[in-house]
């Protein structure tokens, strides 16, 4: 129940926000029951089995594929916690309990599958925490779907991250929100299918500008294999964006995460949205989503806002 409040995407952490068990009830189990976070976990992952294959056998047509949402979420704390003091570290000027979770997210389906906790440094970092629950996904969750989307945020962009990624074989995709002006966009990982480990840009997603602002970006060129996969989607302003290719969705219409939400979408090659404006934006191949059905274009905002 806890993690699920974490999961929501809302910002409701406190035991108030609860609808199952009252804050009381949440207490004494957290303080007083002699329960073991070992068998809890097991139990938490038997039930999210349980649900994925439910879940997938009531789908009509074809099935959602499957996607893996690391997330670094801090349990602030200010003060001395007695009982906590191997947990408590202070992260990015942030004071408390870092913790690194793992859910499945498959269609509207959205399950807690595990987290670790990070005790300070000199331990484990939470890039290596997260690949450690990666490793641990059982073969049965990594061969239930034919392409594995992994979607992380900027606090995972590392060198060592990103390369852990690719041995998995996840398509990743990481979305950098880090203060930095200029941005360098590279490909994360490669696609789950072992036919095609040569080739490159296995992401269901290309580039989204949708927080803060941007001062440069280039890129070789810009190609997703995914449903929902936007090659270019852009929010927020930018000054210089520059792609020497093509930028070229492969699928259709799907589902993506968009600000912790699943939402439908389509492949568009170029999305403009309002609040989007920049100096310049070059493409120097072609701008074409390959799905009959879908519109190589999405202007929410006119294209005379850049330049």
């Amino acid at each position: 129940m806890l993690l699920n409040l974490f999961l929501t995407a809302m910002g409701k952490l406190p035991s108030a926000y609860a609808t199952v068990k009252s804050p009381t009830a949440l207490s004494r189990l957290l303080n007083h029951a002699p329960w073991s976070l070992t068998a809890m976990i097991r139990v938490m992952r038997h039930h999210a089995q349980s649900q994925l294959k439910a879940y997938r056998k009531r789908c009509v047509g074809r099935s959602p594929r499957l996607e893996l949402i690391i997330d670094l979420t801090l349990i602030a704390k200010e003060g001395r916690f007695e009982g906590l003091w191997a947990w408590m570290h202070t992260l990015n000027s942030v004071q408390g309990v870092h913790v690194v979770l793992l859910y499945l997210c498959c269609g509207e389906l959205r399950l807690p599958w595990s987290f670790l906790i990070w005790r300070g440094k000199g331990e484990p970092s939470p890039t290596q925490l997260a690949l450690k629950l990666l490793h641990g996904l059982p073969a049965e969750v990594r061969n239930s779907s034919k392409t594995i989307d992994l979607l992380a945020d900027g606090g995972f962009s590392s060198k060592a991250f990103i390369q852990g990624v690719i041995r998995l074989k996840f398509a990743g995709f990481i979305r950098n929100a880090r203060r930095s002006k200029n941005l360098h966009w590279t490909t994360l990982a490669r696609h789950h299918d072992p036919r095609q480990e040569d080739r490159v840009a296995r992401s269901s997603w290309g580039f989204n500008l949708y927080d803060r602002t941007l001062q440069k970006a280039e890129f070789q060129s810009i190609t997703t294999f995914g449903d929902s996969g936007i090659g270019m989607q852009l929010a927020k302003p930018f000054s210089t964006i520059t792609v020497q290719g093509d930028i070229r969705p492969k699928e259709g219409e799907g589902a993506g995460l968009v600000r912790g939400k699943i939402t439908t979408l389509k492949a568009h090659a170029l999305s403009l949205k309002v609040g989007a404006r920049g100096e310049a934006l070059t493409v120097q191949g072609q701008v074409v989503a390959e799905a009959a059905e879908i519109p190589d274009l999405d202007f929410e905002t006119p294209p005379s806002i850049i330049g």
